[in-house]
């Protein structure tokens, strides 16, 4: 394949291609430029003249051509899929409409209870700075709850040791069945602990335990996703920075009762659905790992 190499100055119609230069802007070869070449600690600078020293490599502009198409495909490919993912939570929370209703307006007539009754223990992680570790157990911070899939990435978490895990309250260490809810920033995110697996969070992050004989994880989770339980967090958040839905409120968030059978009802329909979504998932990620190699093979 012929190749020339130009400069970041301008767009040379003749022998760039727009959306080959759009795909190079997303590349690790254009960060990987520019990182080597910005300054500032604390706040990254850059301008127009780091800009111009960076260098593209072009192929003839009918190879541009069909890269951008190939990478247009596989970008349609995922979009598709998520849009998928989409349609699978609507579908989950419409279910939660049709068997319990709204859960404030509770037009079924179901018992009311305020949260903290129907829950054994609300809490938050630990308010101290945690001691950090090069290997131990896994911190999670706001930033490694996944928003789009409702779940925990823990692949760049830092550590703290054993001995503080240790340390503890058993009510700040996370159970299967229990519901992690943000509370800060991006409040109002609920996540099923659905994994036996030791971690620690960070006090932006509530642990709700339900009562089993009350609720099921299952319903508590879609319970919070209801918009009319968004807009009371809505109500209650304080802060102008970053708001926060304090403790002390979500305690006095009314919820509906409805008969265990019928929320297990539920749940096991969710559990189909979660099935279908965890394929959509895989292939989203498979496609995803083709899109970004071949990203690196053109780009890199």
């Amino acid at each position: 394949m012929n190749t020339s190499t130009i400069r970041f100055k301008t767009i040379d119609s003749d022998r760039l291609y727009i959306y080959f230069f759009m795909y190079f802007l997303k590349s690790f070869a254009f960060k990987k430029q520019l990182y080597k070449q910005i300054t500032g600690s604390a706040q990254l600078n850059f301008g127009p003249s780091h800009l111009k020293k960076i260098t593209i490599t072009l192929p003839p502009l009918s190879e541009q051509q069909h890269i951008v198409e190939e990478l247009d495909l596989l970008s349609s490919i995922i979009e598709k899929k998520k849009a998928q993912l989409n349609e699978l939570d609507h579908l989950a929370q419409s279910l939660f409409y049709e068997m319990f209703g709204d859960p404030i307006i509770n037009e079924k007539g179901w018992e009311m209870k305020k949260l903290k009754d129907a829950c054994t223990c609300i809490t938050d992680g630990d308010h101290m700075p945690p001691p950090k570790a090069d290997k131990g157990i896994p911190f999670i911070t706001i930033s490694n709850i996944d928003k789009q899939y409702r779940e925990i990435d823990f692949r760049e978490t830092f550590f703290v040791p054993q001995n503080y895990y240790d340390s503890l309250k058993d009510e700040r260490k996370a159970q299967i069945g229990d519901v992690l809810y943000t509370v800060t920033g991006s409040y109002g995110i609920p996540i099923i602990v659905n994994e036996r697996r030791k971690f620690c969070f960070q006090r932006h992050i509530a642990l709700l335990r339900p009562n089993k004989l009350l609720v099921s994880s299952c319903f508590l989770c879609y319970w919070a996703l209801c918009k009319s339980i968004k807009y009371m967090a809505d109500d209650v958040a304080t802060g102008i920075a970053q708001k926060t839905v304090g403790l002390s409120s979500l305690r006095k968030f009314p919820i509906i009762i409805p008969p265990l059978d019928l929320q297990n009802q539920f749940a096991s329909k969710i559990e189909a659905i979660e099935h279908q979504k965890e394929l959509i998932k895989q292939s989203i990620k498979e496609v995803e790992t083709l899109f970004n190699n071949r990203m690196d093979y053109y780009f890199n």
